[in-house]
C-alpha cells in the first residue's frame, strides 16, 4: 500500500469475544485491551514500526471515544526497525 501524507487509512476486523467474556467487560470484572502494530517504509528508505494500544472504556458517554489511549511505557511508539522485525527487507524501497 502506498500512502500520501495525512492519508487515512481503515482497517476493519470483528475481533470474536464470547458472551461471557463481554459480560464480564461491561460489568468491569475483565479490561479489554487492543494491541498492535505497523511497519512501514518512510519517504527515505528507513524501515520503521510503529506501535499503539487502546483500552475499551465502558463508562464513555453518548458520542465518546471508548478506546482511550494506553499510557503505560512500550505500548505506543514509533522507531526504526532491526533486521529480524517485518517480511520486507529483501523488496526495494
Amino acid at each position: 500500500m502506498f500512502l500520501y501524507r495525512d492519508d487515512p487509512f481503515y482497517f476493519r476486523r470483528i475481533i470474536p469475544v464470547l458472551d461471557a467474556e463481554r459480560e464480564a467487560i461491561n460489568r468491569g470484572n475483565k479490561i479489554f485491551y487492543l494491541y498492535g502494530c505497523i511497519d512501514y517504509t518512510d519517504q527515505f528508505g528507513t524501515k520503521h514500526r510503529s506501535g499503539y494500544a487502546r483500552r475499551f472504556e465502558r463508562t464513555a458517554h453518548e458520542g465518546e471515544d471508548n478506546l482511550v489511549f494506553v499510557t503505560d511505557p512500550g505500548y505506543n511508539y514509533d522507531r526504526e526497525r532491526t533486521k529480524d522485525e517485518g517480511h520486507d527487507w529483501d523488496r526495494p524501497t
